[in-house]
């Protein structure tokens, strides 16, 4: 009865919008979900600092010219690499990106989603989110080929923060030009090496990382985030892309991580897995 009650509590409805969420919390954490957008993660609430950007003055006006907006309400998303396979199209695979998602499954420590499946589609994707502990949980993306044919494609990890977010990556990290390396810090976390990008810079455009090290740290006053990622199969990114990305824009910045690009049969499924802990560092 306890895990029902709690379970009712986490889902709730924005009237004016249609737009549900879900949350599910451990003592340090809050993270919220929308199956109807994408299904994608709003919110990463720790200490009362929220590692996502969500817009909501978006959500009151839901009609399609907002709906294929560029920013389109933020979030932690999930896009297909290469980006040259888009074809121009935005958003990229928006049954994927943009559509609302099914619930399969939902209880207090995890949910099950699946995305809408349209006319067109090569691909279908499911999102499994558990806690681990109280500190950390799991994000894992299970891509599926829908389509009668092979296809080639990676899973790409969006996610969107403000501006004042550090970002640091594996000490290993390569830029892959010459504006990427050039904006790499030499920076210490517990000990151990790390780069920080500098992203406070007067040249715009995207940065591009490459590293073999599989995780990165992401801070905002005095929160900060261990990402650790795996993919299956193992592999490297498509060439557009990189292991890492980052692009700076007003007043946001996107990280982004770039899974294998492989060749697909039909029927089968790729997968990539995000593990997410915090720790609370008290200095703000």
């Amino acid at each position: 009865m306890r895990s029902l009650i709690l379970l009712l509590l986490c889902t709730f409805l924005y009237a004016e919008s249609n737009i549900t969420y879900i949350d599910l919390r451990t003592e340090k954490f809050v993270l919220g979900v929308s199956p109807s957008v994408g299904g994608r993660i709003y919110k990463l609430i720790a200490d009362n600092q929220n590692m996502c950007i969500w817009d909501e003055t978006l959500l009151y006006n839901w009609n399609r010219k907002n709906h294929y907006g560029y920013h389109m309400y933020g979030g932690h998303e999930v896009w297909l690499s290469p980006q040259s396979a888009w074809k121009k199209a935005w958003p990229p695979e928006m049954n994927i990106s943009t559509l609302p998602w099914t619930i399969l499954k939902q209880d207090p420590q995890s949910i099950s989603l699946q995305s809408t499946i349209r006319d067109g589609s090569s691909w279908q994707a499911k999102r499994d989110i558990k806690i681990i502990n109280q500190e950390s949980f799991s994000n894992t993306i299970t891509l599926t080929n829908i389509s009668d044919t092979e296809q080639t494609a990676g899973i790409w990890f969006m996610n969107r923060c403000r501006r004042d977010t550090r970002i640091h990556f594996p000490n290993d990290i390569k830029g892959k030009d010459d504006v990427s390396s050039a904006l790499m810090k030499d920076d210490v976390i517990k000990g151990k090496p790390y780069k920080r990008i500098k992203y406070n810079d007067h040249r715009p455009g995207k940065l591009y990382y490459h590293s073999n090290a599989n995780e990165c740290f992401v801070t905002r006053n005095g929160v900060r985030w261990r990402i650790s990622l795996s993919f299956t199969p193992d592999g490297t990114p498509h060439k557009e892309q990189a292991d890492y990305e980052i692009a700076r824009l007003s007043g946001i910045v996107e990280y982004e991580f770039h899974g294998p690009c492989v060749k697909v049969k039909p029927k089968a499924s790729i997968s990539a897995t995000e593990t997410w802990s915090v720790e609370i560092l008290g200095e703000k």
